[in-house]
């Protein structure tokens, strides 16, 4: 169970509208293909390991993965990319594994 934050729905929301004025810039939606958000805001489950900068409570990783409060435990999957994307998380998710394991063979 991860909530969307008021953020999260107002990237959302900014997301759907780039593609509807892109979409009648350049024609129209298929009746019935238009874009939507799946029920929980994604398609894809991501940010239930939340990376962010600081140790505050509202994450579970730094900004390489390291879990806050252990050595050498990293998290290398999507569960990290702290907010919803438009896009499948596949190749973001790879990059962070690739910049974790980078900074990690760096120490």
């Amino acid at each position: 169970d991860v909530p969307l934050r008021e953020a999260d729905h107002a990237r959302m929301a900014s997301v759907l509208a780039d593609q509807h004025e892109l979409a009648d810039a350049l024609g129209r939606f298929r009746t019935g293909l238009e874009p939507q958000w799946m029920t929980l805001g994604f398609a894809h489950v991501m940010g239930t390991c939340r990376m962010g900068a600081s140790d505050d409570g509202t994450c579970v990783t730094d900004e390489f993965g390291l879990v806050w409060g252990a050595e050498n435990l990293y998290r290398a999957t999507v569960g990290v990319i702290p907010n919803a994307l438009a896009v499948n998380p596949t190749l973001t998710g790879a990059a962070l594994a690739i910049r974790s394991a980078d900074r990690l063979l760096a120490c």
